[in-house]
């Protein structure tokens, strides 16, 4: 199954380039036009928290950033209820700590917890009705 969210995680290391706008180019790219103005398009430097909204008013995602990196919190929501679709948590714009990605807001695919300081994590795989494919430690 492919990640969806894929092209919006940084690749390269912090400090190399302004991940805010390459995850607002990605986000547009994916969605298209239908999100409402937000001051995540238009400030220079990204502090703080950011909600991106659907045409319907409801939350696209929130997203948390401190001097232009992600950071926190990155939470996507379903366009009609409202449900997480993906929750991932950034340091100083590197995944870090636990995630979960779910099929349209119901089952979840995919969920772990990045390595931490001993250097261990785990992520555990599911099919999109919720049966479990598999479970490996990184």
């Amino acid at each position: 199954m492919e990640n969806i969210l894929e092209p919006l995680l940084p690749t390269r290391r912090p400090g190399e380039f302004k991940p805010g706008e390459t995850i607002c180019k990605n986000i547009r790219a994916i969605i298209g036009d239908y999100l409402t103005s937000s001051p995540l398009f238009t400030d220079t430097v990204l502090n703080g928290q950011y909600t991106l909204n659907y045409s319907n008013g409801k939350p696209l995602c929130v997203l948390y950033f401190r001097d232009d990196l992600p950071t926190g919190q990155f939470i996507v929501y379903t366009p009609l209820q409202g449900d997480t679709l993906v929750y991932r948590n950034f340091k100083d714009g590197v995944p870090h700590g636990y995630y979960v990605e779910k099929f349209a807001g119901k089952n979840t695919v995919r969920r772990g917890s990045t390595p931490d300081s001993t250097g261990i994590g785990w992520e555990e795989m599911f099919q999109p009705n919720g049966s479990q494919i598999n479970k490996k430690y990184i």
